[in-house]
């Protein structure tokens, strides 16, 4: 069947070597997309343009591993995908390190689905 939007959405609960080929399959379209909620703010919509996967212990799928030295990491079902490239809605694709000193993500936010972080 053919792809609809909705089929870009990220699932942290899968490992991290899935996801890497996952966010190159939904590229460039429906796009491989995530959503950060700001603290009292609205649901961001983020394209993960490109990562790099890092197999190896699982972790909190979803849950923002690192956000030091420009690095924005995640924590998947077996270990952690490193972000290197997005585009928040709306605005230009950008490496993350840019992304991150306009956005204050930190560790222990979650991405995805608000069901998904349990608020």
């Amino acid at each position: 069947p053919s792809l609809r939007k909705n089929d870009g959405a990220v699932d942290w609960a899968r490992p991290a070597a899935y996801l890497d080929r996952f966010i190159r399959a939904m590229t460039p379209w429906p796009g491989a997309f995530t959503f950060w909620v700001p603290p009292g703010g609205k649901p961001l919509r983020l394209l993960v343009l490109e990562a790099e996967p890092d197999p190896g212990e699982p972790g909190d799928p979803g849950r923002i591993a690192c956000t030091a030295d420009g690095r924005l990491s995640v924590e998947t079902a077996d270990g952690l995908l490193h972000i290197l490239r997005v585009q928040p809605a709306g605005k230009r694709a950008m490496p993350v390190a840019d992304f991150l000193r306009g956005h204050p993500l930190h560790v222990g936010c979650h991405l995805g689905w608000e069901e998904r972080r349990g608020a």
